[in-house]
C-alpha cells in the first residue's frame, strides 16, 4: 500500500514539467551578510559585525517563480523594478534559476526592492529595508499590463504574489478580471489584501494567520488558533469568494476549506531549527502545481507541506527542487536501485545537514553481531546507508557455496532494521570494493570492523578525498556467518553418523 500511494505522489511531481504558469508580482531582492561578532562599536552601544559571507537571493514574487520553476514546471515572470544594480543583479539570478522575464520592465522613477539581513550565529541583527514601495506610474502600469494579457494566453495558470509593494495595482487587477471573463485560467493569490481579488473568484488563495486575522477582524490571540480558523469559513468566503482557501498556521499547519466548508486541516511536521522565510512561497507553489496536475486535495496539501518542509530546512530564503521532493515521497523505499537515485538521495540529505553514515557487507546470514554492528553505526549519524555484497561477488570473496540466502533476501533483511535507511547492491569482476558507492554517498562517516583496523583498506583513498572519517567499531566475539555455517553443517554430519 505505501508504495502505491508514494507512486501517486511520484505520478502527480513527474506531471509539473507539463505546466506553464505567470507569475506576476512585486520583486524583492534578499541579501544576507552574515559574520562574526566579537566586538562593541566605541561610536555607539551597537555590535560590530565582521562580514565573511554575502548571499544573494531571489525575494518576494520572484521566490515564488523561483519555487515554481525548481519544482520544474515552466515559469514566466511580470514585475517591474528600478534601473539600478538590484536590477542587475536580480536578473543575473532569474537567469542562473532559468526563469523566463521577457524584457522584465524597469521604472527610472522607482528603485528595487532590497531587504538586507546581517546575521551572526545564524541570529539576525537587523534588517535593512530598500526600494519604491509607491504604486506604480500610469504608463508603467499600462506597460505591465500589456505584457501580462500578451503572455496569459499561453499559461496554465496565474498566480498573484502580491506583497503590498507597488506592483499589483488596481488597474492591474481589473486588467485580470477581463482577461478571465474572456477565458478563464487558474488563478492563484497570495496577497496581503485579498479582498482585492473578490471578483476574480479565484480558485486558491492562501492566508496566513495574520492577514486571516485582518481579513476576518477577529482578535489575534486566541486559544485555540485551528479552531478559531475552522469555524470562519463563511466570512472567508464571503471575503475572498474563493474555491479554495489555505489558512497556513506556521508549526500548527494548514486549513483548508472548499468554498465556505472546512474540508481538512494537516499539522506540520516538525522541523529543528527551522528558517521560515518563503515557506508561503513554497507551499502556494507546490498546490497549485498538485491541483493544475489532477491532484485532489489531500494529495495536493501533503506535497505542498512537504515541500514547505524542505525549504525551511535550509538557511536563509530557498526553496524545494523537484528532485528533493520525488526523494521525499520515494525514502521510505530502502533499496536503492540505480546510481543516480543513490547519487539524487546522497545529495539531498548532504543539502538538509544531515551527517551520513555508511558501511558495507555481504550480511549472508544476519546475527546479533550484525543487529549490533549496525545499530551502533547509526548511532554515528543521522542517516545509514549500507553497501551490501551481490552473489557474484560473494562467490569471489567466500567461495562457490555462498551465499547462504541470495541478494533479494538479504536487501529485505537488512530494510527491515529500524536503523537501517538505505540498501545498494554492489560488486562486479573487476572490483567488489564499495569505492564507487563511496564516491556517490560521499559520507561523512566510514565504518569498518574492528578487525580491520590493522589492516590496509582498499577505500581510504577515496575516504581521504570525500574528507570521511573512518571508525572501526567492534564485533560482538565467537558470532559470524562462517561460524553458523560452521556449526549447522557439524550438526547434520553428527546427524548422520547416528542414523548411520
Amino acid at each position: 500500500m505505501e508504495n502505491i500511494v508514494n507512486n501517486t505522489y511520484l505520478s502527480l511531481i513527474d506531471r509539473f514539467k507539463s505546466k506553464k504558469i505567470l507569475v506576476i508580482g512585486d520583486l524583492i531582492l534578499d541579501v544576507y551578510f552574515s559574520g562574526t561578532c566579537t566586538r562593541i562599536s566605541p561610536e555607539a552601544p551597537v555590535p560590530i559585525v565582521d562580514v565573511q559571507n554575502k548571499k544573494y537571493c531571489l525575494g518576494g514574487a520572484a521566490n515564488v517563480a523561483a519555487n515554481l520553476r525548481a519544482l520544474g514546471c515552466q515559469t514566466v515572470f511580470c514585475s517591474v523594478t528600478g534601473k539600478d544594480n538590484g536590477r542587475d543583479t536580480a536578473l543575473r539570478l532569474l537567469k542562473q534559476a532559468n526563469i523566463s522575464s521577457p524584457d522584465l520592465l524597469y521604472d527610472n522613477q522607482r528603485t528595487t526592492l532590497v531587504k538586507t539581513r546581517i546575521t551572526t550565529a545564524e541570529q539576525c541583527l537587523i534588517r535593512i529595508d530598500e526600494g519604491t514601495t509607491e504604486p506604480i506610474s500610469d504608463l508603467t502600469e499600462q506597460n505591465l499590463i500589456t505584457q501580462i494579457e500578451k503572455l496569459y494566453e499561453d499559461c496554465d495558470a496565474v498566480l498573484i504574489a502580491d506583497y503590498d509593494k507597488g506592483i499589483i495595482t488596481q488597474g492591474v487587477i481589473l486588467a485580470l478580471e477581463k482577461l478571465v471573463l474572456r477565458k478563464r485560467k487558474f488563478i492563484a493569490v497570495d496577497s496581503k489584501k485579498l479582498e482585492a481579488f473578490k471578483k476574480l473568484k479565484p480558485d486558491l488563495i492562501k492566508p496566513n494567520y495574520k492577514e486571516f486575522i485582518k481579513l476576518i477582524g477577529s482578535a489575534e490571540v486566541h486559544k485555540n488558533r485551528i479552531e478559531q480558523v475552522k469555524s470562519a469559513g463563511k466570512t472567508l468566503f464571503d471575503k475572498c469568494n474563493a474555491h479554495l482557501s489555505a489558512v497556513t498556521l506556521d508549526k500548527e499547519g494548514v486549513v483548508l476549506f472548499c468554498k465556505s466548508n472546512f474540508e481538512l486541516h494537516v499539522p506540520a511536521q516538525a522541523v529543528k531549527s527551522p528558517h521560515v522565510s518563503g515557506a508561503g512561497d513554497s507551499f502556494i507553489s507546490a498546490f497549485l502545481l498538485a491541483l493544475l496536475s489532477n491532484g485532489n486535495k489531500h494529495e495536493s496539501v501533503a506535497i505542498a507541506m512537504e515541500t514547505a518542509k524542505i525549504a525551511i530546512e535550509k538557511e536563509d530564503t530557498s526553496f524545494c527542487s523537484k528532485s528533493e521532493l520525488r526523494i521525499a515521497f520515494s525514502k521510505d523505499t530502502k533499496a536503492i536501485t540505480s546510481s543516480s537515485s543513490l547519487s539524487e538521495i546522497s545529495h539531498f540529505y548532504h543539502s538538509q545537514g544531515k551527517k551520513i553514515v555508511f558501511t558495507n557487507g555481504c550480511f549472508d546470514i544476519l546475527h546479533r553481531g550484525h543487529i549490533e554492528y549496525l545499530n551502533q553505526a547509526k548511532k554515528l549519524g543521522d542517516i545509514l546507508i549500507v553497501g551490501i555484497n551481490n552473489d557474484g561477488s560473494i562467490k569471489r570473496l567466500k567461495g562457490p557455496d555462498r551465499p547462504i540466502n541470495n541478494l533479494l533476501d538479504r536487501i529485505e533483511v537488512l530494510s527491515a532494521l529500524g536503523c537501517v535507511d538505505h540498501v545498494f547492491s554492489f560488486g562486479n569482476v573487476a572490483d567488489d570494493t564499495p569505492i564507487n558507492l563511496i564516491e556517490l554517498v560521499r559520507p561523512h562517516i566510514f565504518v569498518k570492523g574492528g578487525d580491520y583496523k590493522d589492516k590496509i583498506i582498499p577505500e581510504t583513498r577515496v575516504l581521504k578525498e570525500c574528507g570521511s572519517e573512518i571508525q572501526f567499531l567492534p564485533f560482538v566475539k565467537n558470532l559470524s556467518t562462517s561460524n553458523i555455517i560452521n556449526k549447522i553443517n557439524n550438526r547434520t554430519n553428527l546427524k548422520i553418523v547416528k542414523t548411520g
